[in-house]
């Protein structure tokens, strides 16, 4: 280039130079506006074509843990995920990570734990682990709640837990 040349001879005569372009590459570039939905955090349930799902929690992104079941999948990591070792085992089976339920969004790390063991007793699911030992007092409602939903299958996934709580402390107040 022009300015190497110059700067070279200049260089001969113990004078230093510093080229600034008129324009840096920035300059030309729009800015890029992130388009990134909020993170979502909580409870989540990924279904089976064998009518079992799995049930997990995160503190990230519900959208990059499921990224890491696929890729723990596709590496045959059965260690790592409970999916990735329900396809193992019975390889014909089709998970529907296209369709990841969001079950309770929740930051907080001890309900969150507490949501996710009480979602693992709701659903029929090949979890690995129960997550935390939910007291047995909690059966009943988790029984009504499974009876529930069952008896009107709702078209998107709702937070029946919360809404049981708070329809028995609106009747006890009664």
């Amino acid at each position: 280039m022009v300015t190497d040349r110059i700067g070279h001879i200049l260089r001969r005569a113990s004078i230093k130079t510093y080229f600034k372009p008129q324009k840096k590459i920035t300059q030309f570039l729009r800015p890029v506006q992130c388009n990134i939905p909020p993170q979502d955090v909580g409870v989540y349930k990924i279904d089976c074509e064998c009518e079992l799902s799995y049930i997990g929690q995160t503190k990230r992104s519900i959208k990059t843990r499921v990224k890491e079941h696929i890729a723990d999948m596709k590496h045959t990591r059965s260690t790592k995920s409970a999916i990735s070792e329900h396809t193992l085992d019975k390889p014909n089976h089709y998970i529907r990570f296209d369709n990841p339920q969001i079950l309770a969004k929740e930051n907080r790390f001890i309900p969150r734990m507490m949501r996710e063991a009480i979602e693992i007793k709701k659903h029929p699911n090949f979890n690995r682990e129960d997550g935390w030992q939910v007291p047995p007092v909690w059966d009943p409602i988790i029984k009504t709640i499974k009876t529930q939903t069952q008896q009107k299958p709702a078209a998107r996934p709702q937070d029946t837990v919360s809404s049981f709580c708070v329809q028995r402390n609106t009747n006890q107040l009664d």
